[in-house]
C-alpha cells in the first residue's frame, strides 16, 4: 500500500505472526521508499527484504548498493546496537564552503547574548 500523503513510499505488514501484532500483523512494516532512481527498502525481517529484492530483480535491472549511507543530503551512520543517526555535517559544510564563511566565529546558539528569560509575551 502507498502512504496517503506520500505516493513515493511503500509499506507492507508482515502476515507469517511474531512480534507484537496489531490486527494480527507485525507491528513494525516493511517500508519502501522511491526517489528518481533510488530505493530504500527498511524493516525489521531481513529475510523478507532479501525476498523483496528478488522480486524487484526479476521485473527491473538493480543493483545493491547495501545499507544507506546518503540520502537527501542527509548521513546516516549505522551502530552495532541497531540504532542510526541522523546527521548533515557534508551539507552544512558544503552551505559553508559556498557562501565562504569557512573563517566565520562560530556560535552555540544563533541567540542573542545577555536576553534573560521572563513570563511576559515579550522580553523587553
Amino acid at each position: 500500500m502507498t502512504l496517503l500523503y506520500d505516493p513515493a513510499v511503500y509499506y507492507r505488514y508482515n502476515r507469517r505472526g511474531g512480534g507484537s501484532s496489531v490486527g494480527g500483523a507485525s507491528a513494525l512494516p516493511l517500508i519502501i521508499t522511491l526517489y528518481i532512481d533510488d530505493l530504500v527498502l527498511v524493516g525489521p525481517d531481513l529475510y523478507k527484504i532479501e525476498q523483496v529484492k528478488k522480486e524487484l530483480r526479476k521485473r527491473f535491472e538493480m543493483s545493491d548498493i547495501g545499507q544507506v549511507k546518503d540520502l537527501l543530503s542527509m548521513q546516516i551512520e549505522h551502530f552495532a546496537d541497531g540504532s542510526i543517526f541522523l546527521h548533515q555535517s557534508r551539507y552544512i559544510r558544503d552551505i559553508i564552503d559556498k557562501f565562504r564563511m569557512t573563517n566565520g566565529m562560530p556560535s552555540d546558539t544563533p541567540m542573542a547574548p545577555k536576553i534573560i528569560p521572563s513570563d511576559t509575551s515579550f522580553d523587553v
